[in-house]
């Protein structure tokens, strides 16, 4: 039991290529840490309004300006990070505005609104709950 501890290097290009899927085992199996979040400072702002507009078509982008500075001007920007990573982003706000026809128009928001118009969500992880958690938030 006194002998030193000796840590074995793999010898044969089998043993590093086990190991490398070991490693990607091993990664895919543990939990992410995901972090939620809801109030940001103008970086992380400008960073979550970045990951939205890289998502979507030049043609939508006017509209995106319009929903994300309604939802950062309500409180309504929720984002999860795994690693500090932006997974997912969704942005809403409240309105009493129950038909939405957003062809003609985006509904106003309503600080007291008793419906939250939900703008644009993206989920890029793989934790399927976010929405989940998202929706709570809303509520």
């Amino acid at each position: 039991m006194d002998q030193p501890e000796t840590l074995i290097e793999p010898e044969t290009a089998v043993e590093e290529a086990l190991a490398h899927v070991a490693e990607r085992v091993v990664r895919l199996v543990s939990t992410p840490k995901i972090e939620e979040q809801s109030r940001f400072n103008l970086l992380e702002m400008l960073s979550l309004y970045d990951f939205g507009a890289a998502r979507m078509r030049p043609m939508h982008h006017e509209r995106w300006r319009t929903c994300f500075a309604l939802a950062a001007s309500t409180g309504g920007v929720w984002s999860a990070s795994e690693d500090g990573r932006t997974t997912f982003l969704g942005i809403f706000w409240r309105t009493n505005n129950i038909n939405v026809n957003l062809a003609r128009e985006v509904p106003p928001p309503t600080m007291d609104g008793i419906y939250a118009y939900v703008g644009f969500q993206w989920n890029d992880g793989r934790d399927g709950s976010l929405t989940g958690r998202f929706k709570r938030h809303m509520i």
